[in-house]
């Protein structure tokens, strides 16, 4: 079986990998570990660099935790560059995958608006059989909660 699994950051690869290594295969299995940089502007090429360079360090670490439990495992990397759901709707129907395994951030509301939903998108286009994998809701929230504003240091400032 051809396993594909788009990684984006380090919380969900772990997640993926965890998932892919404690799964008990009933074929050989190969897995591409793919990762999409998204599109950014010609100009900021220091932000393209340290993109990709985070995309080469994130999908081979993923690539070395599955080698050294799983060494029986085809494996390959692929790093694309474009709209995340795209290129990976696009690499699943080229490889002829017969599996995603995806993560999801969970988002609702206005962040769900305005970021929108990579795993949707896949969901409802992909050419294969799919699992999204999510964190558990109340780690995900202290996170989030970890990195938003203050709300009173936004209004103080606009007094």
């Amino acid at each position: 079986m051809k396993i594909l699994m788009p990684v984006e950051d380090e919380k969900f690869a772990d997640l993926q990998t965890d998932f892919f290594l404690r799964h008990e295969w009933s074929e050989p299995v190969s897995v591409c570990v793919f990762n999409v940089i998204h599109e950014i502007h010609p100009v900021a090429v220091d932000s393209l660099k340290a993109a990709r360079h985070y995309a080469d360090a994130l999908v081979k670490r993923v690539v070395h935790k599955i080698e050294s439990q799983c060494p029986y495992a085809g494996i390959q990397i692929e790093i694309a560059e474009g709209h995340a759901s795209e290129a990976i709707l696009r690499k699943a129907a080229e490889w002829d995958a017969g599996l995603i395994v995806l993560g999801s951030h969970g988002r609702t509301g206005v962040a769900h608006a305005a970021l929108g939903s990579v795993a949707y998108e896949v969901l409802a286009a992909s050419p294969c059989a799919i699992i999204i994998l999510g964190l558990a809701r109340n780690k995900h929230l202290e996170d989030e909660m970890v990195h938003k504003p203050s709300f009173s240091k936004l209004r103080s400032v606009s007094q």
